[in-house]
């Protein structure tokens, strides 16, 4: 009378186990892609924050760190990694305190399912931000100019540092950062 149930019992369990092995497979592919974006993300931020001192106005700058996000963010996360459709970004540069800027970007792909998608889930959307702030800068720069940095016949300490100091201070944002 017994006969058969061990049939019947495994099939359950393999209807049962099915879909649980493909949520599990499928939640580790989108795990993975959502920690390479997530580092994409942040790279992409952070870049953007050290390039705001580019331009000499704040569109320029502004400009200068949403193309510097978007080149690092696609350096990071080149199209159709891990058969990921439908990459967006965008960056948001706002000042969020007191002589503060913060560039938020803000990303997202489609990533498709695999097991799931027997039970009508073709694809996934995965979402990350990254963040990153830069303080404007206020910098006193002393230089030395005492009868040891004379220029002699060879060597030229004087002249070296000033263009070292120019090019130091090429380096900060106009209008944003202040040197003395």
């Amino acid at each position: 009378r017994e006969r058969g149930i061990v049939v019947l019992l495994t099939a359950v369990c393999v209807l049962i186990m099915m879909p649980i092995a493909g949520l599990a497979i499928d939640a580790a592919v989108l795990y993975a892609v959502k920690a390479r974006l997530q580092s994409a993300s942040d790279a992409a931020a952070i870049a953007a924050a050290r390039s705001l001192n580019v331009g000499l106005t704040i569109d320029e700058q502004l400009s200068a760190a949403e193309n510097r996000a978007i080149d690092f963010f696609d350096a990071n996360y080149p199209d159709n990694t891990s058969s990921s459709t439908d990459k967006t970004i965008d960056v948001d540069v706002a000042e969020t305190r007191f002589k503060t800027r913060t560039v938020t970007v803000t990303t997202s792909v489609k990533v498709p399912q695999y097991f799931l998608r027997l039970l009508g889930f073709t694809s996934s959307k995965v979402a990350a931000e990254g963040k990153a702030s830069r303080r404007d800068v206020n910098l006193i720069l002393i230089l030395d100019r005492s009868g040891s940095m004379a220029d002699t016949a060879s060597v030229k300490p004087c002249s070296t540092m000033k263009t070292a100091a120019k090019n130091f201070i090429d380096m900060f944002a106009e209008g944003r950062d202040r040197i003395g």
